[in-house]
């Protein structure tokens, strides 16, 4: 069966599966290929429209991808599914999550800011806050702005945070106030030395924790995946009070000074349960 024979719905869902580099080349043999790509659901990862080394994005490559992003952007007019965006200056980023989120079907995100300035920070646009289409999403080099809304991001379920400022009370809104978040990944950095976890919904926790001397998991019915990694400068303690539900709990750095599982506490020094 020759190809112009295939119905649509295949060749949509042949283009969706293609490297986008080759489903722009392919979209370009005839009439009914470019409409068929500007149709189907576009999954976009900037990085692999860097010629050579895809972390070239300074001087004319950074340029280039941006062009180039911003020429698919204009010329694809279905759905967004998979936007991943890397060392953007903060008007790009606004600019392209403002279109992925217009189009209400976007449903997995990574962001990073510059990460060549250190100094920048792209602040989360309002819309993304409040998109229902989002499942999973990743940042780094963001921040959130400092007045929320009531409720945020109603069915994200993966959340992943690195180079994200975290006060304690915003950290305590994303865990009451993200109504289906079921995983959370973040490399958490504060001053202050405790930090107690309260959730009725999450199920994975993975943290990178700087600084902190005590993690509390006070109420987590539903967890069942803790996975911990400090740092080598502070005395660790974990006390897990209430996580019926916990079957794997894994230390990345196993210098901790001491582990309670409700009214258990292990040294692991000298082996004992007191």
């Amino acid at each position: 069966m020759e190809k112009g024979s295939l119905p649509d719905c295949v060749l949509s869902s042949i283009l969706s599966l293609l490297p986008i580099k080759d489903a722009v080349r392919t979209s370009v043999l005839s009439s009914r290929w470019c409409h068929l790509w500007k149709a189907t659901p576009l999954r976009l990862d900037d990085a692999v429209l860097r010629p050579g080394n895809p972390d070239r994005d300074v001087g004319p490559w950074g340029h280039w991808t941006r062009e180039a992003v911003t020429s698919i952007f204009a010329s694809h007019h279905g759905p967004i599914e998979t936007l991943s965006l890397s060392r953007f200056d903060s008007s790009a980023l606004d600019l392209f999550v403002q279109s992925a989120v217009q189009r209400g079907s976007i449903r997995q995100l990574t962001l990073s800011s510059n990460s060549f300035d250190p100094f920048a920070s792209h602040q989360l646009p309002p819309s993304l806050l409040n998109c229902d289409s989002l499942h999973q999403l990743s940042l780094h080099g963001c921040h959130f702005p400092q007045l929320l809304p009531p409720s945020i991001f109603p069915n994200l379920k993966e959340l992943s945070l690195s180079g994200v400022p975290l006060p304690h009370d915003l950290f305590r809104i994303l865990l009451s106030e993200c109504p289906s978040l079921e995983t959370l990944r973040v490399v958490y950095d504060s001053l202050d030395p405790v930090l107690s976890i309260s959730s009725p919904r999450l199920r994975k926790l993975v943290f990178r924790l700087l600084h902190i001397k005590e993690l509390i998991i006070k109420d987590a019915p539903n967890l069942e995946s803790l996975m911990l990694n400090f740092d080598h400068y502070t005395t660790k303690t974990v006390k897990v009070l209430d996580a019926p539900k916990l079957q794997l709990l894994g230390f990345i750095d196993a210098e901790f000074q001491g582990l309670q599982l409700g009214g258990d506490f292990f040294r692991p020094s000298d082996n004992t349960i007191h």
